[in-house]
C-alpha cells in the first residue's frame, strides 16, 4: 500500500509484436510485471486483453490492448518517462514521430486522477482515448462510471457514442 500522496491513473497498453517470440499477449504481461516493479506505483486492477483492429495504418497483425488502473506517487511527467524507458526495454526503438506503427509494446497516461495537462510531449488526458474503440472497450470494463475529466461523461456513456467502427474482439486471456 503506498503512503504518501496517491493518484489514481490509467495506463493504456498495447502491442502488435510479440516479445520474445512467445505470443502478442505476452508483451502486454511482460510491459504489466514491469510497470508493478516499479517504486511508487501500484497496479490495482487490469482489464481483459482484448484484440483489435490496426488503427491508422495497414497491418496484418492485430494488435493485443489492455488497460490497466494504477495508485501512484509518481508525477505525470516521471511516470511518462518510466513508461517510456520500459518501452525502450522492451525494444520499442525511434522517436515515436511516427504515430501509427507496429511496435512491441506502447504505453500510453490515458488518465491521471482529474488532472488536465497540455505539455509539448504530455497531453492528460490523452486526447485521442475518447475516440478509439481499442482504448474505451477495456477503459470501460476497468472504470464504467469514471468521468472523464473534460467531457465530463462516464466511460460507459463515451463507449455507448463511439463512432469508431475499427474491430475490437473480446478477451484474449
Amino acid at each position: 500500500m503506498l503512503t504518501k500522496f496517491t493518484a489514481e491513473c490509467f495506463i493504456g497498453v498495447g502491442s502488435n509484436i510479440a516479445w520474445l517470440g512467445e505470443d502478442r499477449t505476452s508483451s502486454i504481461k511482460e510491459a504489466v510485471a514491469r510497470l508493478a516493479a516499479i517504486d511508487g506505483l501500484e497496479v490495482i486492477r487490469q482489464s481483459s486483453v482484448y484484440q483489435s483492429q490496426p488503427v491508422g495504418f495497414a497491418c496484418s497483425d492485430w494488435f493485443r490492448n489492455s488497460v490497466v488502473k494504477v495508485e501512484t506517487t509518481i508525477n505525470p511527467a516521471r511516470l511518462l518517462s518510466k513508461l517510456k524507458n520500459i518501452e525502450a526495454m522492451m525494444g520499442r526503438r525511434g522517436s515515436r514521430r511516427k504515430k501509427y506503427e507496429s511496435r512491441v509494446i506502447d504505453l500510453d497516461i490515458l488518465l491521471y486522477g482529474g488532472l488536465i495537462v497540455d505539455e509539448m510531449f504530455l497531453s492528460i488526458p490523452h486526447p485521442h482515448m475518447h475516440e478509439r474503440r481499442f482504448v474505451m472497450v477495456p477503459m470501460e470494463e476497468v472504470a464504467p462510471d469514471l468521468v472523464h475529466p473534460l467531457l465530463r461523461m462516464s466511460m460507459r456513456d463515451i463507449l455507448d457514442d463511439l463512432e469508431d467502427c475499427h474491430l475490437v474482439r473480446g478477451s484474449c486471456v
